[in-house]
């Protein structure tokens, strides 16, 4: 079996332009605290050939696997760490899905549609009040429920690394919050409304906030997981249409 040894992170980032976890080893570093890490492996250190990425988070560890050839692809799954779980995300025709089929135990967990929208299609519905979140805005942020630290953690992270977050606040409690991402500044990262406030509009509002933001630069982006359908509705209902998808695949070492 090939040889895989470590390489630098930005240069693997960049090189293969991923989106899915493009944040630079200094923001990396940054991140550290909330219990983010991440290394890059490969099989050819001078021209990173095939390379591999991997990148732990509290809710899961992804991993981004290019390779020039089968061996090549053997190699850098058989250095995933054994007992870890471990989530993949490609297209239908991703050429190493039979690969990780074959060297981890687990299988396919879902779909998630890829939706876009331009200026001239765009439908905002802007029903509330939408304040865009920043330092002045962190007692607000710090009034999130607690019994959902992972996501007020999140959102803190967002607001230290500098994204753009919207949010609407009502008796001075923050009730729907719409993100975007560290990783393509043009994606809706994620949307959260607390319970009570759902399926009135909440949600509808932060997201046209987020993408007017946006479409002052680029066309906007929503990934959707098929089985969400209020999030399916939400997007339709602001003019995105699906333009891709992604398989996911979550799995442990053989």
């Amino acid at each position: 079996m090939k040889q895989v040894c470590p390489v630098d992170w930005d240069t693997v980032r960049k090189k293969f332009q991923i989106e899915s976890f493009g944040v630079d080893s200094e923001t990396l570093s940054k991140m550290a605290r909330l219990g983010f890490w991440g290394k890059a492996l490969t099989t050819d250190p001078l021209s990173l050939s095939s390379a591999m990425a991997v990148w732990g988070a509290p809710f899961r560890t992804d991993v981004f696997l290019s390779a020039s050839s089968e061996a090549d692809a053997e190699a850098l799954l058989s250095a995933l760490e054994k007992g870890r779980e471990y989530f993949f995300s490609f297209n239908s025709k991703y050429p190493w899905r039979k690969v990780i089929e074959r060297k981890l135990s687990g299988g396919y967990v879902g779909r998630k549609l890829r939706c876009k929208v331009s200026k001239k299609k765009f439908n905002p519905q802007v029903i509330y009040e939408v304040i865009k979140l920043d330092e002045e805005h962190k007692d607000i942020v710090k009034s999130y429920p607690d019994d959902d630290m992972a996501r007020k953690h999140i959102l803190i992270n967002s607001l230290d690394m500098g994204l753009p977050c919207f949010g609407v606040v009502v008796e001075g409690k923050l009730v729907s919050i719409c993100c975007t991402s560290p990783f393509r500044r043009n994606k809706i990262e994620w949307v959260y409304t607390l319970e009570t406030f759902r399926d009135k509009g909440y949600g509808k509002s932060v997201v046209s906030a987020a993408v007017i933001d946006i479409l002052e630069k680029e066309e906007a982006t929503y990934d959707v997981d098929d089985n969400n359908i209020a999030s399916i509705k939400l997007c339709e209902s602001l003019g995105f249409t699906p333009y891709d998808e992604t398989l996911y695949f979550t799995g442990r070492p053989i």
